[in-house]
């Protein structure tokens, strides 16, 4: 389960110290969304959720700790050691232990690379998503964006496409498509936050109940500015995350930096629906990019997902590639294989990393950087570090010096 508040963005050490956040000060279920009427009534409405279940009983669990609980009752541990069956200690040969030990942290992408004989090849048959899925994939959401702009009981200004999709980054099976739906219904971020529950609540029913999209995708839950969907675009396909967001034309009637100026006085909460706002700058930087730019960033991603280094998020990687191959002398006419290597390299000292964004606005007139571990601001919001979240900075450290041992 998430251990992050989609309301305030705050980080939790563990799924009850999250629960305890909800149930104390928001009395709201960060499974579903449901607020009931009281504190009470949140808490008898999470223990419906069954999220962790017992292997050994037919009980089910809302919080990890529970089910930990449970599993130390004195029945259950004896069940548990009548399953192991008993069986006569072997003692390895020494070089068996030094093996074992070399490999531990032998990486999976690297295994993955040595089946090929470049990392061009490699690129083409284990990263870029095939072209058919990618073209039904595209129709698919296109169709869906026609759809909302259209097919609703609002009066949408347009729909913007980002996300891995939108900006060109893609990868094999399972991305991320954020549709971002501009409403003229609402003059001001303001206006639509005090809205915002009704109008995820009415794109939700429209979607359900259109017999085109109902057998199409799988709604996941409401976030404070978002409906969160599955939907697959092609028979072979993993699902993708779709997270869809309505959303204010801030930039219609002022600049980039009237709009930063009002972010000033606003709350972080608030500065978060304003984000949401300034999604198509964040897909147009990207998707300006170079072929080949693009082809490290999916490199990188690929390595992310085969690693398992969740808390650097596709964003921060695609301004981490960005950033070292605009920089002068860096990464020029690179080959692929020299530049993925130059960019882990980067990343294994991800905890002094701190880039900036000069070329869109000077960070020093919106209240400097953040007090935070490691630093990539957003070059569409000068109030926000696409970092902020990362906590495990040894262990993403690790992944990377040990990727790059395994290459040489």
């Amino acid at each position: 389960m998430a251990t992050t508040c989609t309301e305030c963005n705050r980080s939790f050490a563990s799924d009850n110290d999250l629960y305890q956040h909800h149930l104390n000060t928001l009395h709201k279920c960060h499974h579903c969304g449901s607020i009931p009427s009281s504190r009470d009534g949140a808490k008898q409405h999470m223990r419906t959720h069954k999220i962790h279940n017992c292997t050994l009983c037919t009980r089910g669990f809302f919080l990890a700790r529970s089910l930990q609980q449970h599993m130390e009752m004195s029945s259950h541990v004896k069940k548990q050691r009548k399953r192991k069956p008993k069986s006569k200690r072997t003692i390895q040969p020494v070089a068996s232990v030094i093996y074992l030990r070399n490999n531990q942290s032998q990486s999976t992408f690297v295994t993955e690379v040595e089946k090929y004989p470049t990392f061009e090849t490699f690129l083409k048959q284990e990263v870029y998503p095939a072209q058919s899925h990618l073209t039904k994939c595209n129709e698919i959401v296109d169709y869906l964006m026609r759809f909302l702009q259209h097919n609703t009981s609002y009066d949408v200004a347009k729909v913007v496409k980002g996300g891995s999709m939108g900006k060109g980054t893609s990868i094999k099976k399972k991305n991320d498509i954020d549709i971002a739906v501009f409403l003229n219904d609402y003059k001001s971020i303001k206006d639509l936050q005090r809205n915002m529950k009704t109008v995820l609540a009415d794109l939700k029913e429209h979607l359900l109940h259109d017999a085109n999209w109902a057998k199409k995708i799988k709604f996941t839950r409401f976030t404070s500015h978002s409906i969160q969907f599955q939907l697959k675009c092609h028979p072979d396909d993993e699902l993708h995350d779709v997270d869809l967001l309505p959303a204010v034309d801030v930039l219609r009637a002022g600049s980039e930096r009237s709009v930063y100026r009002q972010m000033e006085t606003m709350g972080e909460h608030e500065r978060s629906f304003m984000s949401v706002c300034l999604g198509p700058l964040q897909t147009e930087f990207v998707k300006t990019r170079p072929p080949r730019v693009k082809d490290l960033i999916r490199l990188v991603k690929h390595w992310k997902r085969t690693e398992d280094v969740d808390e650097l998020v596709s964003y921060s990687i695609e301004l981490i590639v960005i950033k070292e191959c605009e920089t002068p002398g860096k990464l020029e006419n690179f080959d692929l294989k020299a530049g993925f290597t130059y960019v882990l390299q980067k990343i294994a000292a991800i905890d002094t990393m701190v880039i900036e964004c000069p070329e869109c606005y000077d960070v020093s007139k919106y209240g400097g950087l953040p007090n935070d571990k490691v630093i990539i601001m957003d070059p569409a919001n000068p109030y926000k570090n696409t970092a902020d979240r990362i906590r495990k900075v040894d262990k993403i450290k690790e992944k990377a010096r040990n990727t790059i041992k395994a290459l040489k």
